[in-house]
């Protein structure tokens, strides 16, 4: 009990730390590619912190919000590897994006209060669908830089990662919740840690950005 509230504070701390940075980066840098990856952090922040302040209040954050939360993330990562992709890795993945927009609008409870599990399969997806097809393009594509310096490596690693536990996760959440609360803590504990390394790459990743816009 006492290292999951350890790891939650971790985890808000990062959060808000990157988004006072993104705000920062946002005003004296002007809205370049890497601003959508700003913008998707300070929104995140955002919307964590205020769900913390209603658990603490002992009251439950409105599933609707998470739900058009994960409607924005699709669009904030759209634009921001639509800039990456070139060619044929383009129109493949305006595939992914329409059909994933196409199956929320058309597929998903969004417009309820309480929150979709489909939603968090949906976008998990998409993460996945995306992150592959970057990793695919990258290997392809031929260059005298190693792949560890391009920004989009950590962002897209640390989204492969992330989604990959939130589907073990958000899948059987429901059943845990109502036969095995225990193991469903062990989930959301592990969800954090996730969500650290996730946000501390994102973090490897605005760094890289920084050194590019000084050379």
């Amino acid at each position: 009990m006492i290292l999951s509230k350890i790891i939650e504070v971790i985890y808000y701390l990062l959060l808000l730390f990157l988004a006072i940075r993104s705000i920062i980066s946002i005003r004296y840098n002007g809205f370049i590619a890497k601003n959508f990856l700003n913008v998707y952090i300070i929104i995140t922040a955002g919307l964590e912190l205020y769900s913390y302040v209603l658990l603490i209040s002992k009251q439950s954050p409105k599933g609707i919000l998470y739900n058009f939360y994960c409607l924005l993330s699709i669009l904030l990562f759209y634009f921001f590897y639509r800039i990456y992709f070139k060619r044929i890795y383009l129109k493949l993945f305006n595939l992914i994006f329409f059909s994933v927009l196409f199956f929320y609008l058309c597929c998903t409870n969004f417009y309820k209060s309480d929150f979709d599990v489909s939603i968090g399969i949906l976008i998990s997806l998409y993460y996945i669908g995306v992150s592959l097809l970057w990793f695919y393009y990258k290997i392809n594509s031929f260059d005298e830089y190693e792949i560890t310096s391009d920004p989009y490596f950590w962002i897209s690693t640390g989204l492969l990662m992330w989604s990959c536990f939130f589907l073990f996760r958000v899948i059987p959440m429901f059943y845990f919740a109502k036969v095995d609360n225990e193991f469903l803590e062990f989930l959301h504990l592990g969800q954090n840690i996730i969500n650290i390394c996730m946000y501390s790459m994102f973090y490897l990743a605005l760094i890289k950005y920084e050194r590019k816009l000084h050379r």
